[in-house]
């Protein structure tokens, strides 16, 4: 708007913003510390006044508008990040789960040893956190509408993702554990050891091929979760420009066979052929194949999805624990009020 007024300027913001949309202004003078205030962010020019400054969100130092579009990629990208991260550890979680239960049921005992599962946990948790954090944005992803308020973090877009591939990382894990002995012709039984006087047993060897199948599944993963948006298949994209999630990929990949290889009894990992390793290879890269399947089902099936984790969820106030840490909180407001700190 040429020539408006302080007035003018507030008003539109309001309107727009009673309307529903989210507002962002930039400002430099008296006259639009209003709007800038008002408005969902503001930015200020680094050349204004210090009251435009104080009422704005963020300062553009160098005058440079097109910086704005800038901080909103890297804004957005930092929120996808964060639901990239989460849809990749609740996908481990739910497939450990199942795994566990399912090889426990059937064999007598867990598929994944104690040691195998603390790697995997430092794969989901720490090495997943960085490279999947390191993600740099998307040009597409100026062109997605911003997040509302009160929107799901985890959407029924990233749901279907964790169902789908959970579901087929169990379903792969399952027939290797009732069918794996027979398509590596391993012959052992429940109560053999997994190891003896002449080194590793069949048994032995088997559920190492379980563990390296497993963290094979989890490491493909890891290029599902690169891609969040609805329709956008190619999870390879800008691939090479993201150093720090190849050589942490790289990093799983050789911690993984060196483990089989080398760690023997502590990790219950035992040598592998060639062969196997690339069995195992080519059952984790599966989830390449599903993910993709995925991204084209129909948007109405996405929408008829359950989500057992309402996030809007308020906490009930009759709730004892939160009855109690209300109690609690109360009592220390008033002895601070008093003079005297509760504890």
């Amino acid at each position: 708007m040429a020539r408006a007024v302080p007035k003018d300027k507030n008003l539109l913001v309001v309107g727009l913003k009673e309307l529903g949309r989210a507002v962002a202004v930039t400002g430099d003078g008296i006259n639009d510390v209003d709007a800038l205030r008002n408005a969902k962010v503001g930015f200020a020019m680094g050349s204004g006044c210090s009251v435009a400054k104080d009422a704005s969100d963020m300062i553009l130092v160098e005058d440079n508008f097109e910086a704005t579009m800038k901080a909103v990629m890297w804004g957005r990208n930092i929120y996808d990040n964060i639901r990239r991260f989460i849809q990749f550890q609740v996908t481990v979680n739910f497939s450990c789960l199942a795994v566990e239960f399912f090889g426990a049921a059937i064999m007598g005992e867990v598929p994944l040893s104690s040691v195998q599962l603390l790697w995997i946990n430092l794969i989901m948790d720490t090495f997943a956190a960085l490279a999947l954090a390191s993600e740099k944005p998307h040009p597409s992803i100026i062109r997605t509408p911003p997040t509302k308020e009160g929107e799901l973090v985890m959407t029924k877009v990233i749901w279907r993702q964790i169902y789908g591939i959970a579901i087929w990382n169990t379903l792969v894990m399952a027939l290797m554990i009732v069918f794996g002995k027979y398509f590596f012709d391993y012959d052992f039984s429940k109560n053999d050891e997994f190891t003896d006087s002449n080194g590793p047993t069949p048994k032995g060897r088997m559920y190492t091929i379980l563990f390296e199948t497993f963290v094979f599944l989890q490491l493909f993963n890891f290029f599902n979760c690169r891609t969040i948006q609805p329709k956008r298949l190619n999870m390879f994209s800008n691939l090479l420009s993201n150093w720090l999630f190849l050589a942490i990929v790289l990093l799983t990949f050789a911690g993984t066979v060196a483990m089989v290889q080398y760690a023997g009894d502590m990790t219950r990992t035992y040598p592998l052929t060639m062969t196997e390793h690339a069995a195992c290879l080519i059952w984790g890269s599966t989830v390449l194949v599903v993910s993709t399947i995925l991204k084209l089902t129909p948007v109405h099936w996405v929408e008829k999805l359950p989500i057992f984790i309402d996030e809007n969820r308020k906490p009930d106030p009759n709730d004892p624990v939160m009855a109690a840490y209300n109690k609690q909180a109360a009592a220390k407001a008033i002895g601070k009020q008093g003079g005297v700190h509760a504890e």
